[in-house]
C-alpha cells in the first residue's frame, strides 16, 4: 500500500514535543503544507541537529514518499540515529520492538494504543487537537528511549553493528522498492 503521512511529531527535551499535522480531514486549516515539512527537516540536518527515529527504515521512507525529502544515510552522518536499532542492540533477545512495547519494558511507562486513539478511525479522520497527544507521546518516549544510559552504552560497545544497521537502511529501500 501507499503510505501518507498525517502528521509529524518532534521532540527536542524530555517531556516537551510538538505536532505539526499535515493531512487531517477534520480541522483541515491546521494543516501544514507538506512543502513546508521538507524545508524544516531540511534546516535541521543543515544545522547538525540530531534527529533521532523510531524504526527510521519505515518514517524516512514515508518522508520520501509523501514529502521527496530523502536524509542522509551514509554511516557517517551524525545527524539521525534509529532508536529502534539501539535498542535491539540493547537486547537482541527480545521479540517485541514496537515503540509501546520498548516504554513499558525501558521506561515502565504505558503509552496509549493506535485503537484507543483513533477508536477504530483512520489517524486523519481525528482532529489534530485529539492527535496531538499521542503524536507528541511518540516523539517523547523515542528521545527518552535513545537517550536512556544502557541503550547509548550499547551503541558506544557495538558501534560496528550500529553503523552497518544505518548503512543497510538505504539498502532495504532500494530492495522495497525494487519489489524484493
Amino acid at each position: 500500500g501507499s503510505l501518507h503521512a498525517v502528521g509529524l511529531s518532534v521532540s527536542v527535551a524530555e517531556g516537551s514535543a510538538r505536532y505539526v499535522p499535515l493531512a487531517h480531514m477534520v480541522g483541515p486549516d491546521l494543516n501544514l503544507h507538506p512543502g513546508r515539512v521538507v524545508e524544516v527537516l531540511t534546516s535541521l540536518e543543515a544545522a547538525g541537529a540530531p534527529l533521532i527515529w523510531y524504526h527510521f527504515k519505515f518514517d524516512g521512507q514515508v518522508c520520501q514518499d509523501c514529502f521527496g525529502w530523502a536524509l542522509r544515510t551514509d554511516a557517517t552522518a551524525i545527524h539521525w540515529d534509529d532508536a529502534m536499532i539501539a535498542v535491539y542492540l540493547e537486547n537482541s533477545n527480545i521479540k517485541e520492538l514496537g515503540l509501546k512495547a520498548t516504554a513499558k519494558r525501558l521506561l515502565r511507562i504505558r503509552m496509549r494504543a493506535y485503537e484507543e486513539t483513533t477508536q477504530g478511525q483512520n489517524f486523519s479522520a481525528l482532529h489534530p487537537m485529539e492527535a496531538v497527544l499521542y503524536a507528541c507521546a511518540d516523539a517523547d518516549m523515542t528521545r527518552r528511549i535513545f537517550l536512556l544510559p544502557k541503550v547509548q552504552e550499547a551503541i558506544r560497545e557495538q558501534s560496528l553493528i550500529y553503523k552497518i544497521e544505518r548503512l543497510l537502511v538505504p539498502v532495504i529501500w532500494k530492495g522495497i522498492r525494487a519489489g524484493v
